[in-house]
């Protein structure tokens, strides 16, 4: 079975939060924050893989990560807040220094949601077709 079929993509379709503890939250795309329900949206999965490539490119925890990058004293990790600011100005950077460009740009693409130009816009389908293109398809291209 193909991605498409991972939940039903229309407008009555919703997600509900799952129950979030301290490590997961940071995985979760930042329009689940602070809402109880949200409609669902397929860059809402691609964000969280996003998240997992940068843990695969950098080989930390995002939890870890998030403790690594905190600048303020008073707390023990990065305020969930600022999480989506570290993670495109600090951790996409650092993953192309590590992982390189192609690499980057996948995870950049999961974590936008950048999948050209209106592609907020598009179908099911056409949005598969450019996942496929832009994020698998560069991934493939990937050797350790």
């Amino acid at each position: 079975m193909g991605y498409e079929f991972a939940r039903p993509i229309d407008v009555a379709s919703r997600s509900i939060k799952p129950h979030e503890t301290e490590d997961s939250v940071r995985y979760q795309h930042p329009k689940y924050h602070n809402s109880t329900k949200v409609e669902y949206h397929l860059m809402f999965d691609l964000y969280s893989l996003g998240i997992v490539l940068i843990e695969i490119a950098l080989w930390k925890t995002a939890r870890r990560l998030a403790m690594e990058c905190n600048s303020d004293s008073t707390r023990h990790e990065v305020p969930l807040e600022l999480w989506p600011m570290v993670v495109k100005k600090l951790l996409i950077p650092e993953v192309e220094r590590k992982a390189g460009l192609v690499y980057s740009e996948a995870v950049r693409r999961c974590i936008e949601g950048d999948f050209g130009t209106g592609s907020s816009h598009l179908g099911p389908r056409e949005f598969l077709k450019r996942l496929d293109k832009m994020v698998v398809g560069q991934l493939e291209k990937c050797h350790a």
